[in-house]
């Protein structure tokens, strides 16, 4: 393998395996899976000019974790409810809908995976990769007006998304 590959993946390896970590919300191993697939595909092109960059290395990660997120998504849309579970009105089971309705951090968490792909993106660039609108405009080529408008939608189908909760309602009025 080469060297410079090597030190790139040891340089920028703990944040990138980061924001895999919060695309597939904290699965350790679906992320790990996500993160060895992209190791393979960028060592694929890393002799090509482009590749060498962190940028590319965010698309490329950004496009696997899309792709294994498509996946999961049709699994589970083909795959039938077990004997002890039953859908709720909204299609989550009985067991999700506690999961997440347990603590408000949760409640957080699953409205921000159900928002559409560029918004999800914005959000776990902004406030979980601490970056700003010029970085994340360098990192996937859209202009930082349209990372502005994007977190701005973000932000708002959040608000309303929680305001929705009634335990995240009741949890922020006890000051959680």
């Amino acid at each position: 393998m080469d060297a410079e590959y090597e030190k790139f993946i040891r340089e920028h390896g703990k944040p990138l395996f980061g924001y895999a970590l919060r695309w597939h919300n904290g699965d350790k191993q679906r992320s790990e899976d996500a993160f060895q697939e992209f190791v393979i595909k960028f060592y694929r092109y890393w002799n090509s000019t482009e590749s060498r960059e962190i940028a590319y290395a965010y698309r490329t990660l950004d496009s696997v974790c899309v792709d294994l997120h498509r996946k999961d998504k049709r699994a589970r849309e083909n795959k039938p409810l077990g004997p002890d579970e039953e859908e709720i009105k909204d299609g989550r089971t009985e067991a999700q809908y506690e999961q997440v309705e347990s603590e408000p951090d949760a409640a957080l968490n699953a409205a921000v995976n159900q928002l559409d792909y560029p918004l999800r993106r914005v959000i776990f660039m902004t406030y979980w990769q601490k970056l700003n609108p010029r970085d994340i405009e360098q990192l996937f080529g859209i202009s930082s007006k349209q990372v502005s408008r994007d977190l701005y939608r973000a932000l708002q189908k959040l608000r309303s998304m929680l305001l929705e909760n009634p335990i995240y309602l009741e949890s922020r009025r006890r000051g959680r």
